[in-house]
């Protein structure tokens, strides 16, 4: 509770020292208007470090690679650190160049699944922000080579034209142990080397901050059918456009 004709707030932080201030009546880094922390319990604030100057690359046929940097606003030091876990969703309508629609197996059996980035903090990299290093980076992508690029003749998609969507809700759990449903790396195809599960995980930690959810999000479409003017892959929105 704010005091206004003291200026004080009357209470302490319920998070105590482990928000790395040495005052426990501040509150929200003493910056109310851009911090939103109703519980008193939020610790780290995700945001992406990479979007601005990292426009998506497109190639031809509906291939395309959208990269982006995690970034954990606060210090973290050596013993501390958690799990960003993004929640994926997929979709897409693909026609051959007779209209009749297509199907993918490697997209339908991973339409929807759950992946976690480590994070942690050590004695080289203290604190992603005041040393301005990147945390995990994520990818999204179509077709791409297997160095992140897009594939410039779009491989299967050759012959087709169609739209394909891709949308991700991260949210950072501090100290999460990963539940059992992750699987080790490589579970989820989509995500290689990630722990990953195609379940619900439905996590309840009580260092959750559902608030600070990072949603981002890309459509692309193609048209490579035989006497189209063009195969290259264009770009219909992305979300956010800016960082």
């Amino acid at each position: 509770m704010f005091q206004p004709n003291l200026g004080r707030w009357m209470q302490m932080d319920p998070i105590g020292f482990a928000s790395r201030e040495r005052d426990l009546y501040v509150v929200e880094s003493n910056d109310p208007e851009n911090h939103l922390d109703p519980t008193g319990l939020k610790k780290y604030t995700l945001k992406f470090q990479s979007i601005k100057g990292f426009a998506p690359k497109l190639g031809n046929c509906g291939s395309f690679s959208w990269r982006i940097d995690f970034l954990l606003a606060e210090k973290m030091l050596k013993g501390q650190g958690g799990y960003i876990v993004q929640h994926i969703t997929r979709s897409y309508e693909i026609k051959d160049k007779n209209g009749k629609k297509l199907t993918f197996p490697e997209i339908d059996t991973e339409k929807e699944y759950w992946e976690a980035f480590e994070v942690h903090g050590n004695d080289e990299q203290p604190t992603f922000a005041d040393l301005a290093v990147p945390g995990p980076t994520d990818n999204f992508w179509l077709v791409a080579s297997d160095g992140g690029e897009p594939s410039p003749d779009g491989q299967n998609l050759e012959g087709t034209e169609g739209w394909y969507e891709i949308k991700g809700e991260a949210v950072y759990y501090d100290g999460l142990t990963l539940p059992d449903k992750f699987k080790l790396p490589g579970a989820i195809k989509s995500a290689p080397g990630l722990a990953g599960t195609l379940d619900d995980p439905k996590i309840n930690h009580p260092a959750a901050d559902t608030s600070n959810t990072l949603t981002r999000s890309i459509r692309v479409k193609w048209n490579c059918c035989p006497g189209s003017e063009s195969k290259k892959t264009q770009l219909v929105h992305r979300t956010p456009k800016d960082g």
